[in-house]
């Protein structure tokens, strides 16, 4: 378990409030939560936030008792009611704010999260593939939401959505078939039949809710960016939700044992996230099949996901390390934190780019990111940094000119990458004519594959087969030999 899942909660920890102290049992907190008023729905939410939370220490959590409270909350059908709860809550936001609405998606995205992570997978795979369908589309439809919404979680949204995946996205066997031409790939019967494999065939299937969910992903990443102005998610907003919740002195929450993190700590996790779940469908894609993968990268491109990361990467790391409270809560190095956060944007970005040298002259080359992944070179001297930095650098270098390679600054780089990096099987350093297969033609490639295997059979569905009598069946011979056979004098 990584470090940054073990304080995701604290930052809305409240103490028990006397309106739900008589409701001791779990079951007693999931019927109240069942109840038909929304104060009484309410009341037994946070009946339920509580029981999990307010047994841990303030400094540690303790896992054996988040776990023993999950399988609790599991086994007596809470799973089910609270990913139903969320599609019903996503249901409900619009754009005039409602803090006690707001809180209440807090708190069961808390809950949603605490039991994905600390309650053994086999457990829970089976109740989520029977929800599937329903914490996916809750989940998508935030996302969707956060593109006009300001106030929605989508810290939190990212983490169940990151976990979620985890579960569901078994790891497949490597594809053998690496789409070089489309005729040869396998048909939709032949692809194997996994968790990628029907989360894909779902994403492609409906209204280009893949397209939507990268776009309110990167729009909520660039919204992470200080001084961004774009319109949809206020990451500032979201943050200030429970100091908001505290200063009215709402009855379900009390000040005393609230912790209010920092706005940068905020932002940085919420990025981690982000890029999290990025990578985790990369990764998976690109296992079932290339091209599915090769979808998600043109989807992210076409987004300008590439621009999004590397101005998430410029920011001022050094500054939000020295005045973020990371340090100071659950004993979780800071520095630790934002690492993790750069490694994986920059293997996002190197996913990419890597062998589209459109991309790479359009995005990397154009705005100078060689000095985006010098300066983090500089900055954080450690291998999980300086090796992706390195990577991104190789794959641009015969783009740039003899003037920038001359640099002694630049050739020190270009030692670095020999020395460390594994040799390239192609020239890095000057180009070698023209590419193998151009932009066009991936695009095209991509879209027949996504045609052939799901399109098609959407929009071609053959109609049902009608049923054959029984008595027509039972007379085929005889009703040749009138109707067929005898008018062979005709002809």
């Amino acid at each position: 378990m990584e470090k940054f899942e073990l304080f995701f909660s604290y930052s809305e920890s409240p103490e028990m409030s006397p309106s739900v102290q008589g409701l001791e049992s779990i079951s007693d907190m999931l019927e109240c939560f069942e109840g038909a008023t929304q104060n009484l729905r309410r009341t037994g939410m946070y009946a339920l936030y509580s029981k999990l939370f307010n047994s841990q220490s303030s400094s540690i959590l303790l896992p054996q008792s988040l776990s023993q409270t999950s399988k609790s909350i599991i086994d007596q059908g809470g799973l089910s009611l609270l990913i139903h709860h969320l599609a019903f809550l996503t249901s409900q936001l619009s754009p005039q704010r409602d803090l006690l609405l707001e809180q209440e998606l807090r708190m069961v995205l808390n809950i949603l999260y605490t039991i994905l992570l600390f309650s053994p997978r086999e457990e829970i795979q089976n109740e989520l593939s029977q929800n599937s369908l329903v914490i996916e589309e809750a989940i998508l439809g935030l996302i969707k939401q956060s593109t006009d919404i300001v106030y929605v979680p989508i810290k939190k949204v990212s983490m169940v959505f990151e976990m979620y995946l985890k579960i569901i996205l078994e790891k497949p066997e490597k594809s053998s078939v690496e789409g070089v031409d489309v005729k040869t790939s396998p048909p939709r019967c032949r692809l194997p039949a996994s968790g990628v494999e029907g989360f894909y065939k779902r994403m492609v299937s409906k209204d280009n809710p893949l397209s939507l969910t990268v776009v309110g992903l990167l729009r909520s990443l660039l919204a992470c960016c200080p001084g961004a102005t774009i319109t949809g998610i206020d990451i500032r907003q979201e943050w200030q939700s429970p100091i908001l919740l505290s200063s009215q002195q709402i009855d379900f929450f009390s000040q005393s044992n609230m912790v209010f993190p920092d706005e940068a700590r905020h932002r940085v996790i919420t990025g981690l996230f982000i890029s999290k779940v990025l990578f985790l469908l990369i990764k998976r894609f690109r296992l079932n099949h290339y091209l599915q993968f090769q979808y998600l990268s043109q989807l992210i491109n076409d987004a300008n996901g590439i621009l999004v990361l590397l101005k998430f990467l410029n920011l001022d790391f050094v500054e939000i390390s020295k005045t973020s409270s990371l340090k100071n809560l659950h004993d979780t190095n800071r520095d630790w934190v934002i690492e993790k956060c750069l490694e994986i944007m920059l293997k996002v970005c190197y996913k990419i780019n890597k062998g589209h040298s459109d991309r790479i002259q359009a995005n990397l080359v154009q705005f100078k990111s060689s000095l985006i992944f010098k300066k983090l070179m500089g900055k954080f001297i450690t291998p999980i940094i300086e090796m992706p930095c390195l990577k991104l650098m190789r794959i641009q270098v015969k783009y740039l000119t003899k003037k920038w390679k001359s640099y002694p600054s630049n050739m020190k780089i270009i030692s670095e990458i020999y020395q460390k990096l594994k040799p390239s099987k192609e020239d890095w350093l000057s180009e070698t004519g023209e590419e193998k297969i151009t932009p066009d033609q991936v695009r095209q490639m991509i879209y027949d594959f996504n045609y052939y295997n799901y399109w098609q059979a959407m929009e071609n569905t053959p109609p049902e087969s009608p049923q054959i009598p029984q008595d027509f069946q039972e007379m085929y011979e005889q009703w040749l030999e009138e109707n067929v056979w005898g008018y062979s004098y005709m002809y």
